[in-house]
């Protein structure tokens, strides 16, 4: 018991009667033990040991950066081919094999008309838009087994891509309707034409360079410029009526020459 609490029970005992010290004595004990009970349980709360804010958890990105420095080139690849041969476009498809991680084979495809910079269009009085003096009308479709080389892996030059070489060989499959009546009217359309065409088959071979610019997850955009050759066979394939030539003639002797081809597509 607390040493005031019997103080007071003391000095009760000298000056009251019995029967009211035990009940006053029972009173001051028992708010003597109550006091001691909420002294020991109600404590005043003290400042937290600072533990750190455990909310966010930051951990290092190098492994995750490591795994993706780690993902290979992919196997394969698909890409849409955009042809400029001269005056006029075509269309293609180009599909590609990873043999290393600067190498690849490629097999392609293409549709174009074999047209020269003297054929100029005009519009007739009819509203038709024809080639005077235009005799026969060819179309040429490359097929096409070759590899494509970047020289430099995947170092970029000037951020902006990686340089390319291309070189292939195959055939060529040569569609020769008749465009016009010896190059005079009427002219034929190019269905017309194409209906009367005699088709044949020719060896070609082509080389050349480019540029694979940076681009987004697996898609890629290639430019490149090659050199086709493609030799007609004979005598050439006639093609336009021209006076000053020996014989009035001008004919085709190669069925390739220099092509322009955008490539897009995306690596699988």
């Amino acid at each position: 018991m607390p040493h005031h609490c019997s103080i007071m029970i003391s000095t009760l005992h000298h000056y009251l009667p019995l029967t009211i010290r035990a009940h006053i004595v029972c009173a001051i004990v028992f708010c003597c033990v109550e006091s001691s009970l909420f002294a020991q349980t109600f404590q005043i709360p003290t400042d937290p040991v600072d533990q750190g804010d455990t909310a966010l958890v930051f951990t290092s990105p190098r492994p995750w950066l490591e795994k993706v420095e780690a993902v290979k080139p992919t196997n394969s690849g698909l890409g849409l081919d955009i042809l400029l041969s001269g005056p006029v476009f075509g269309l293609g498809t180009t599909y590609m094999k990873r043999l290393s991680d600067d190498l690849y084979a490629t097999a392609g495809f293409g549709f174009i008309a074999k047209q020269t910079s003297d054929e100029i269009e005009y519009v007739d009085p009819f509203g038709n838009v024809v080639i005077p003096f235009k005799i026969n009308r060819i179309m040429t479709l490359p097929l096409t087994l070759g590899v494509q080389f970047f020289p430099l892996g995947d170092e970029k030059v000037l951020f902006l891509g990686r340089p390319l070489l291309v070189g292939g060989v195959g055939t060529t499959l040569a569609l020769i309707g008749p465009y016009s009546r010896d190059g005079f009217p009427p002219y034929f359309d190019f269905f017309q034409s194409m209906s009367r065409a005699k088709a044949i088959l020719r060896p070609t071979i082509y080389i050349g360079g480019g540029f694979e610019f940076n681009s987004f997850g697996s898609s890629f955009i290639q430019a490149s410029l090659r050199y086709y050759i493609t030799p007609a066979g004979g005598d050439g394939i006639l093609y336009f009526r021209d006076n000053t030539s020996p014989d009035g003639f001008k004919r085709h002797t190669d069925l390739g020459g220099v092509m322009l081809t955008l490539s897009i597509g995306s690596r699988y």
